[in-house]
């Protein structure tokens, strides 16, 4: 290699560590994870929590509503029913009913 391709090499190498190092960087902070999703049938129920799989999941903040989007009250979750949760940072942010044995308003 000659002295020119050298220094040319050289301004590429120096151009990409700035192009990667120098970019705005994202807080790791403001990264949202993606909900986990539990899909299963409710073994027990009560207004607070269920139990889905063999683990119990308190859903006392959780929205309870049918496939349709329809909102229904907890007293409604009954053991037997498919169900799926949807969790967010550990807490379990909406219940929705999937059997087709959920009144459909």
């Amino acid at each position: 290699m000659n002295g020119k391709s050298v220094r040319f090499m050289a301004g590429l190498m120096l151009s990409a560590a700035f192009l990667i190092f120098l970019q705005p960087g994202v807080d790791a902070r403001e990264i949202k994870h993606p909900p986990k999703v539990i899909i299963g049938i409710i073994q027990e129920a009560s207004s607070s929590s269920v139990q889905v799989e063999g683990k119990s999941y308190d859903i006392s903040r959780a929205e309870v509503m049918n496939i349709r989007g329809i909102p229904l009250t907890r007293d409604q979750l009954k053991k037997g029913e498919e169900v799926e949760l949807w969790i967010e940072e550990g807490v379990v942010t909406s219940v929705i009913i999937k059997i087709k044995n959920t009144v459909m308003q």
